[in-house]
């Protein structure tokens, strides 16, 4: 995936910390964000409000890293660059720290 340093898509969503955006080899655009309030990860594909992906804290803590989809990866590598920790779980998932 091809990084971008600015938001394509509006995220309405104040408490949600920015990580970067990136474009999928097909050429879909993805803006990536931490939400802190639920421990997650967010992919917007579009404006509207339903296009996006969320995967939670519960879900990032809890499945093997082998059933995570690709965005998950650059989101936290994005993460762990802007500061936030990243760290394993006993189940085998991540868990992100702000």
């Amino acid at each position: 995936m091809k990084r971008v340093n600015r938001p394509v898509f509006t995220h309405d969503c104040k408490d949600c910390r920015y990580l970067g955006s990136a474009r999928a080899p097909q050429g879909t655009s993805l803006d990536l964000y931490f939400c802190p309030r639920e421990g997650g990860l967010i992919s917007r594909h579009g404006d509207l409000p339903q296009n996006y992906r969320f995967m939670g804290a519960v879900v990032l803590g809890s499945l093997p890293l082998s059933l995570l989809p690709s965005w998950v990866f650059v989101a936290i590598g994005l993460a762990g660059a802007a500061g936030i920790a990243v760290t394993p779980t006993e189940a085998g998932g991540l868990r992100l720290h702000p």
